[in-house]
């Protein structure tokens, strides 16, 4: 049986190397409102090696 899975994290500038460390690649870079004001943040991916 093979399970194609996968983990994603929309990941703040601040935690973007923590999830680097642990195998995640960088999807996308996004610009995202809360509250009013903006912040960037990466959209990123885990695909388990097997």
């Amino acid at each position: 049986i093979k399970s194609e899975s996968e983990l994603t994290v929309d990941a703040s500038i601040t935690a973007k190397p923590f999830f680097e460390r642990y195998g995640f690649q960088t999807v996308k870079q996004q610009l995202v409102e809360c509250r009013g004001a903006w912040f960037t943040n990466f959209s990123m991916r885990y695909k388990p090696q097997h």
